[in-house]
């Protein structure tokens, strides 16, 4: 009875204390997890040398790359304005080769004070001088950024250690062999007679297969028919010609132009030349008058007017489709927005949005195409978008963009992975240049089909029946190449070919050419702007003539062009890729003396260093090589 009596005479106390530990048992658990969640800025993104790297490191890096832009833009507008050029805080330049600019700039600033260079405060400022980078600018830069003057002298440091890690790292000088070898590839030369025989030719000449035939070929032969990994798009375009079309420039405004723009009209004209002049007279350049000037001043606005309409237009498009994409919430992991339940008709949004602009949106769908074939794609194959890296051809950013339809599973994405961007749908796409562009578009993947194996030959059997025809032919033809090699060793090939009774019907019917192509060659090309070894120049070659170079000088040069029997020096060169065979005949050998050499290696050791500079350069700041150094480990290996 006294319990009961107390419980009533605390009833509303004890209820009280009641509700407050259930809503601390309710509450803890959420407290504790919350207390003891660590910070999302400390989480651990991967390690260099051994040491952490965390989320907030790599928000400190973005942020200095973005200060070192701001001063970048501005030494570059100066050079311009002074008709120089300038690298000063072009960070860009030492991340260009990356697909995580970022991380590897931080990697690239962890490295260099691993080296243990360093760089005092005097020493920045002195830089910012050298550089002519004005206080006002300066300061503009720390209040836009939120940075105190030590911050921002760290920053540009940053900067200037990885240029001396460079710097140091970078010393190359190519051997006196090396330019020896050099000289020998790209001036030792041989002259040679060549006939290729295509199998294409003979294809059609290849009669039909038994179906049993043609199923062991391509039971044998599965792989060379997968489909490659493969998108589907649908795409809005804005034709900036039809645009142009419906633009009226009034004379008001053309004349206004004009008043504005007189010093870009004008005529050069050459006087007549005196016979008794010693001096060739000067070009007479006279100023249009507005009349004369009337036909361009109106294709100028025509063109400006018909790109600002097109941008206008393809913008709000785009605008309206991504609207969908705003509202929803990012993916803590991926940073990518989660897949809203409805996203916008891209056919109804070419009508609506034409109508509101008053510019002809036109809607298109593609099938599923490879990356060649989206490159191939009538006009928006030809189109770009302008990347933080450069421009991105269509074809790239299709196979590099999220889909709205996600493939069966991430192993099966291959190349569809997302890598370049982020985008959902992607930016406007220009087709011819940006200022004076034929069309603009955007477009999204609407289907991703990862690179599989045909279920049966009934899927293929067109191709398999082709590719069977050209194998037969490529037999066919190497027959034939034997059949020739064996008359050239005999008689000349150019001789061979005017004679009568020369090559068969069959090897005419193989070959587009009527005589042999003769042409000279060496190993390789060198370019003396770029410094660098490309393919030679070999005229009657399709297959790549780098390979053919290399084959040639294997097999022909230690040969004599005559043989001690008479014969003469001749071999087949085959390109299984393109079934093609070519017949190839030594006429001369070139060697090079040790005179030439010496009259070139001044020149050549110019070019030497410009290319193995460019070598180290491409080298060093190759991400791979970049991780391999640093002993970079992502925070999931570690």
């Amino acid at each position: 009875m006294g319990v009961m009596r107390t419980l009533r005479r605390y009833n509303r106390q004890l209820l009280a204390l009641f509700v407050v530990l259930l809503m601390i048992v309710f509450m803890l658990p959420q407290f504790l997890k919350e207390y003891f969640r660590p910070d999302p800025l400390n989480r651990k993104i991967g390690s260099v040398f051994g040491e952490e790297i965390t989320y907030i490191d790599r928000q400190r890096t973005d942020l200095e790359m973005q200060v070192l832009n701001q001063f970048a833009s501005y030494a570059a507008l100066a050079a311009q304005q002074q008709q120089t050029r300038t690298d000063h805080f072009n960070v860009d330049a030492f991340v260009q080769f990356s697909d995580d600019r970022i991380l590897d700039y931080l990697l690239l600033v962890r490295e260099a004070r691993h080296m243990g260079l360093q760089m005092a405060d005097e020493e920045v400022d002195r830089i910012l001088d050298e550089w002519q980078i004005p206080s006002q600018l300066r300061n503009l830069v720390m209040e836009r950024f939120h940075l105190s003057k030590q911050n921002l002298r760290r920053i540009i440091g940053n900067y200037m250690l990885v240029r001396e890690a460079y710097r140091l790292s970078a010393t190359v000088t190519p051997s006196d062999p090396q330019l020896r070898a050099l000289f020998v590839q790209t001036n030792q030369r041989v002259k040679t007679a060549t006939v290729p025989l295509f199998a294409s030719r003979l294809a059609d000449q290849v009669g039909e297969t038994a179906p049993e035939q043609l199923e062991q070929y391509y039971q044998q032969h599965t792989e060379a028919f997968r489909y490659p990994d493969r998108v589907a798009v649908e795409y809005l375009k804005v034709d900036v010609a039809k645009v142009k079309e419906s633009v009226e420039v009034s004379r008001v405004a053309a004349h206004r132009y004009y008043e504005a723009h007189q010093a870009e009209f004008t005529v050069s004209t050459q006087p007549a030349t005196d016979e008794a002049a010693t001096q060739p007279t000067q070009p007479v350049t006279r100023q249009l008058s507005f009349e004369e000037a009337y036909p361009q001043i109106v294709e100028r606005l025509k063109a400006s007017d018909a790109r600002e309409r097109a941008i206008q237009a393809i913008s709000a498009a785009r605008d309206q489709a991504m609207s969908h994409w705003a509202a929803m919430p990012s993916d803590p992991n991926t940073g990518l927005k989660t897949h809203p339940e409805k996203v916008a008709d891209y056919a109804q949004l070419a009508e609506q949005m034409g109508k509101r602009k008053h510019v002809s949106i036109q809607y298109g769908q593609s099938g599923l195409l490879s990356r060649q074939e989206a490159g191939n794609y009538p006009g928006l194959g030809e189109a770009y978008a302008i990347g933080q890296n450069g421009l991105v051809p269509f074809a790239d950013y299709a196979f590099n963009v999220v889909p709205l339809v996600e493939p069966p599973s991430v192993e099966d994405r291959r190349t569809t992975e997302q890598v370049l961007v982020q985008d959902q749908e992607s930016p406007i796409l220009y087709a011819g240049s940006v200022e004076n562009p034929d069309a603009l578009y955007v477009f999204r993947v609407t289907q991703v089909a990862p690179s599989r194996l045909p279920e049966s030959l009934q899927e293929v059997r067109e191709q398999v029946q082709r590719e069977w025809k050209l194998a037969q032919a490529y037999d066919r033809v190497q027959e034939l190449a034997g059949q020739l090699v064996e008359k050239a060793r005999q008689t000349k090939l150019t001789e061979l070919f005017e004679a009568e009774g020369g090559p068969s019907e069959a090897i005419l019917a193989a070959t587009p050419v009527t005589e042999p192509v003769v042409a000279t060659f060496a190993r390789r090309m060198l370019s003396p702007w770029e410094g660098r070894l490309g393919p030679p120049m070999i005229e009657g070659v399709e297959m790549p003539t780098d390979a053919f170079a290399d084959r040639a000088f294997e097999v022909l040069w230690p040969q004599p062009t005559t043989q001690p029997d008479g014969q003469f020096t001749t071999t087949t060169i085959a390109d299984d890729d393109d079934r093609t065979v070519y017949v190839v005949q030594l006429l001369e050998k070139m060697p090079v003396t040790d005179q030439e050499f010496q009259q070139f290696k001044p020149f050549l050791a110019r070019i030497a260093l410009s290319a193995a500079q460019f070598e180290f350069y491409r080298n060093w700041f190759d991400p791979e090589n970049l991780h391999k150094r640093t002993g970079y480990r992502p925070a999931d290996v570690d």
